[in-house]
């Protein structure tokens, strides 16, 4: 399935994509404001083992809404995500059991968590999870949420807390590895025990 030119993928809850064998999910649009996908109220957009490609565009989400990905390789790059519910859209992007995310000069404006990785737990190589160059703002829990992860690097990203209310910038429980690199977390209140930039709760490795 791939998606360019003119017009827009109007996603509700429910909808089905039947994927050929060996295909892909792609997006590929103009630059930041080109529309190319919107997830409507509560709509779960879930692609399994076919890869997804989301390249050079925007993508709107309703409350409730979040687009997940598993057992694939996941790349969004120059991509803007837009919780259109002021920050009760879930996740931007919600993985479970990929091979591979690669996030890549993109922005992430409002969310529950906007990036939530759960149990990636098979790295056979370098790390299989990066976000690079990326900013986060305006979400309600944390900007990235990661439980049960072998290895993964955060790079010259900005996190910034939106009020006392939010979590944390970056929530971590359980991972092998998290490495931080010229990134920024700011504007994160400690106002109770579990209020901070980084939560961190049985990290092995931290740096």
């Amino acid at each position: 399935f791939t998606f360019t030119g003119a017009g827009y993928l109007n996603y509700y809850d429910d909808g089905i994509f039947w994927l050929g064998d060996n295909s892909k999910f792609i997006l590929q649009g103009t630059g930041s404001t080109d529309r190319k996908m919107k997830l409507n109220t509560n709509a779960l957009l879930h692609i399994t083992s076919h890869d997804v490609e989301i390249n050079d565009c925007k993508i709107e989400y309703a409350s409730g809404s979040s687009f997940k990905h598993s057992r694939n390789e996941v790349a969004f790059d120059y991509v803007n995500c837009v919780d259109l519910s002021g920050g009760s859209a879930a996740h931007a992007i919600e993985v479970d059991d990929v091979f591979d995310l690669l996030v890549n000069q993109s922005t992430f404006d409002g969310f529950n968590s906007a990036i939530k990785i759960d149990d990636i737990t098979t790295c056979p190589g370098e790390i299989n999870i990066n976000i690079n160059y990326s900013t986060f703002t305006n979400h309600t829990f944390a900007a990235i949420e990661a439980n049960n992860v072998e290895r993964m690097r955060l790079n010259t990203s900005t996190l910034t807390g939106k009020d006392a209310s939010v979590q944390a910038g970056l929530f971590l429980e359980d991972i092998e590895y998290c490495e931080l690199h010229n990134g920024t977390v700011k504007q994160y209140s400690m106002n109770n025990t579990d209020a901070a930039g980084i939560f961190a709760k049985n990290v092995d490795v931290l740096v």
